[in-house]
C-alpha cells in the first residue's frame, strides 16, 4: 500500500512539471505564420513583401531571412507584444534592420505581468545589414521596442518559447504561514496513511 500511495505521488510530481514546459516557436511572418496566428496581440507592427522590396536600399531586404515577409513597426511608436491569452513567454533572439535610416538605437525590454522591466537589451541595427539580436527573455508577459527616429525597425524570424501556463490579472502572493501551515497539513496527511498501513 505505501508503494502504490508513493507512486500516486510521483505520478502527480511528473504531471506537474511537464504541465509547466515550454513550446518552441519560431515566427517568420509568412502567410499564416504572423503574430495573430501564433496566439500574439501587438501594437504598431505590420506584415509586409520584401522579396525583393522595390528599393533595394532599404532594410526590408536586408533583415529578410526566409520566406518573402518581414514585419515592421513604425517609427516614433512603441511597440508592445504579448500572448492574447495572457500567459508568460519567452523571446530568444529575431534578426533586426533599420528601414530606412543608415542606423538606428534599439532598445528591448521583457515586461512582468505589473508592467515592470524585468529585462532590457539595447543595440544599434543598420539598414545595410541584419544583425540577430540574442537575448533570451524568460518569464515574460509583453516584450517592448523602444528605437529612434521617425523611419521603421524591421525583423524578421523572432524565435520564442510559449509557457503552457495562463497568469491572472493581478497574482496573488500567499504569506509563508500559510505555507507552512499547508505543508504541516501535508505531512499530518501522509504520516496518517502511512500508520494506517
Amino acid at each position: 500500500m505505501k508503494f502504490k500511495f508513493l507512486k500516486h505521488i510521483l505520478a502527480s510530481s511528473i504531471f506537474i512539471i511537464c504541465s509547466f514546459s515550454a513550446t518552441a516557436g519560431l515566427m517568420t511572418f509568412e502567410i499564416g505564420d504572423k503574430f495573430s496566428d501564433n496566439g500574439f496581440s501587438t501594437i504598431n507592427t505590420s506584415n509586409l513583401f520584401a522579396n525583393p522590396y522595390s528599393d533595394l536600399t532599404a532594410g526590408y531586404n536586408t533583415v529578410l531571412q526566409s520566406g518573402d515577409y518581414v514585419e515592421f513597426a513604425q517609427g516614433n511608436t512603441t511597440t508592445y507584444i504579448r500572448m492574447t491569452d495572457n500567459s508568460l513567454w519567452d523571446f530568444n533572439s529575431a534578426w533586426f534592420a533599420s528601414a530606412w535610416n543608415v542606423s538606428k538605437s534599439l532598445t528591448i525590454e521583457g515586461l512582468n505581468i505589473n508592467g515592470d522591466v524585468v529585462h532590457t537589451a539595447t543595440s544599434t541595427v543598420l539598414r545595410a545589414t541584419a544583425s540577430k539580436i540574442v537575448v533570451d527573455f524568460t518569464n515574460i508577459h509583453t516584450l517592448r521596442f523602444d528605437f529612434t527616429g521617425s523611419n521603421q525597425l524591421a525583423w524578421d524570424d523572432l524565435q520564442y518559447n510559449e509557457e503552457s501556463t495562463s497568469v491572472p490579472e493581478s497574482t496573488s502572493v500567499p504569506e509563508p504561514s500559510t505555507l507552512a501551515i499547508f505543508a504541516l497539513g501535508m505531512i499530518g496527511l501522509a504520516s496518517r496513511r502511512f500508520k494506517q498501513n
